[in-house]
């Protein structure tokens, strides 16, 4: 049947109320007597400051893992890898993006040092030529 409230903190104001009451009718049954309340309150900033420490490792290990996931995501092979998976996708809602990927890899490739170095072969077939992205100088290659 779900919650009689939709948001969280409807929820949350909601269980505070009923924790308040239930609390009060504990005490007031003398279910629960003085020293009882002290030792809940006691376990209470026990495990408060439990938590404040796991906090504080979490705080400190997030950026080392995610430095990590970093470092391997801007790697030249997973760039190389990211490109590839995006020139070969389909790209629903958005036709023009897959040549974008594709004129921006061969931009990239061509661009390299190593790249300007070799010649285009006579043998090398027109359509090669013809699909080289504007921005590349044709006489370069």
């Amino acid at each position: 049947m779900g919650s009689f409230f939709k948001t969280w903190d409807q929820k949350i104001a909601q269980f505070r109320h009923v924790a308040s009451f239930v609390g009060g009718m504990l005490v007031a049954l003398g279910i629960f007597t003085q020293v009882d309340i002290n030792t809940l309150i006691d376990a209470t900033v026990k495990i408060g400051t439990a938590l404040g420490t796991i906090a504080a490792a979490v705080g400190v290990i997030v950026p080392i893992v995610s430095a990590r996931f970093a470092g391997q995501s801007a790697a030249p092979e997973a760039q190389i890898a990211k490109v590839a998976a995006l020139a070969d996708a389909p790209t629903a809602g958005q036709p023009g993006l897959q040549q974008e990927a594709k004129e921006a890899l061969v931009s990239a490739t061509a661009a390299l040092p190593e790249v300007s170095k070799v010649k285009l072969d006579q043998s090398a077939p027109q359509s090669m030529v013809d699909n080289t992205p504007p921005n590349v100088k044709k006489d370069s290659l």
